[in-house]
């Protein structure tokens, strides 16, 4: 079911009760605000992660602005049709039109994300520090994909107990055919399940976003009934359009961050408010994928937040729970709560985590890039960990994924008795190798068998590679070391 969020927003219920509709930017700028009065809000029972589709109508310019933080920038009225570049133009702030200066300068960053469907309604652009557009919610026509008695009997949000959540044993295979190589080799790695938190760690231009790519793409193909909800942070302008148009029926927000001028806690209530929507959806017993791109993002703001700016102040900021209870949102929600009954549902979430080797000396002087303290937070929240090889990444051979670095906490649930076996006595049979002979081994298997089953059983045959494939590789990256007897038994 597509909710649209680009378009409709996420609610968010203040402390104070009062309600807001928060749309975010196509491209990451500032979240548009959309005033709920109370009234409706009581009457829908809107809570924060809500989806909400009505009507809205302009603020007039009298009407004070909800926002938290009063702008500093006049507004004025265009129609959501009218260039950004034109409209700073006519502001009569001086200071809102130095970004138009210069018929020459790079355009590109600038928020383009006013919607052109207001009902009829006239469109207030604010400068591009402040872009978010003063409407209200004057009626409701479906909640999360929800109409007439149904939006009703919807069930009250709430915090899922620990009985609610069953073992992790629902398998998501990530291969969509047999010459997709990242995702057959994500399969063998470790393997996915529905309601599990996974990450993928590694340097950057190891192909981080290439492996979240490949887990959106083997879900939207083998498991059509999941919801995937896509989070970008510090993400491009090509990698937007990537995602978009890969996944066009699936949730993509961007979150703003400091070079959309949008502080921490803007860009983390945008974090958390998707992250609420998808509990929403699980609520309504669907199954949720949500994918981070990246987590580091979400961890570098909440440092932010902060000021914790070095590794003694990450090590001791509270952001590190923050964080836990972040990834601990995951689940397969299919168990009876306290009373009896159950919500079903469930929240898979994947996200990718920028890592590398420490440097001995930076860290036994607590002087490390606080951005790498993160992985030791939560990995042992994690039960899916695919680790990418910088060796590989080095010399450009891709998927660099370490399938032996890489494993998943309850496999043996995932797998059945004889693909287990399977699977680690190839592992077992790949421990002596370099990492480059596995990487060679492995993808002369994957271009030679039709599917992971038979892939396992050739290798733990010991079968060798094939004459021609080993001079393809030589002639690619150089001589290899000839099979010897070792290298041929289990």
């Amino acid at each position: 079911m597509h909710l649209n969020i680009a378009q409709n927003g996420i609610v968010w219920r203040q402390e104070d009760g009062t309600a807001v509709v928060l749309r975010p930017g196509r491209t990451g700028g500032k979240a548009i605000r959309i005033e709920v009065p109370t009234e409706l809000a009581d009457e829908f029972r809107l809570s924060t992660g809500d989806v909400v589709e009505g009507k809205i109508e302009a603020i007039s310019f009298d009407e004070p602005s909800i926002d938290d933080e009063p702008s500093r920038e006049k507004s004025f009225p265009e129609t959501s049709s009218i260039s950004t570049s034109t409209a700073l133009r006519r502001a009569d702030d001086p200071s809102s039109i130095s970004y138009s200066e210069g018929a020459d300068e790079d355009q590109s960053d600038i928020q383009r994300d006013e919607p052109t469907d207001l009902s009829g309604a006239t469109g207030y652009l604010h400068s591009i520090t402040s872009s978010f557009l003063s409407a209200r919610l004057v009626s409701v026509e479906r909640i999360n994909g929800l109409s007439g008695k149904a939006v009703d009997d919807r069930p009250y949000p709430r915090r899922r107990n620990a009985s609610e959540r069953l073992p992790l044993h629902h398998r998501l295979t990530l291969a969509r055919e047999a010459d997709d190589f990242t995702g057959r080799l994500l399969d063998f790695a470790a393997p996915l399940s529905r309601g599990a938190m996974g990450i993928v760690h590694g340097s950057h231009g190891s192909g981080l976003t290439r492996s979240l790519l490949a887990v959106a793409s083997g879900v939207t193909v083998n498991a059509p009934e999941v919801q995937i909800f896509i989070l970008l942070l510090k993400a491009r302008g090509e990698e937007m359009t990537d995602w978009r148009r890969r996944f066009p029926d699936a949730e993509i927000v961007v979150c703003p961050t400091l070079q959309d001028g949008a502080s921490p806690d803007q860009t983390l209530r945008m974090a958390d408010l998707v992250l609420a929507c998808a509990q929403r959806q699980t609520e309504l017993g669907r199954h949720v994928l949500l994918l981070v791109d990246s987590l580091t993002g979400i961890w570098a703001s909440m440092l932010e937040a902060e000021g914790a700016d070095e590794q003694s102040s990450a090590d001791q900021s509270v952001a590190r729970q923050r964080m836990r209870e972040w990834v601990q949102k995951a689940g397969d929600f299919g168990g009876e709560g306290p009373l009896g009954g159950s919500l079903g549902g469930s929240l898979t979430i994947v996200g990718s985590l920028w890592n590398q080797p420490p440097d001995a000396e930076a860290e036994e002087d607590r002087e490390l890039h606080p951005h790498l303290r993160l992985l030791e937070h939560i990995l042992h929240e994690t039960s899916c960990r695919i680790v990418l090889s910088d060796e590989l990444a080095r010399r450009k051979l891709y998927p660099c994924v370490d399938v032996l670095q890489s494993d998943a906490a309850n496999d043996r649930n995932l797998l059945s008795e004889i693909e287990y076996d399977l699977r680690s006595a190839a592992r077992q049979r790949l421990k002596s190798d370099a990492i480059d002979k596995r990487f060679q081994t492995l993808t002369e298997l994957l271009d030679t068998t039709p599917d992971n089953l038979t892939m396992l059983r050739t290798l733990t045959e010991g079968a060798a590679v094939r004459t021609d494939a080993r001079a393809r590789w030589d002639s690619l990256f150089g001589s290899s070391p000839s099979p010897t007897a070792d290298d041929s038994e289990i």
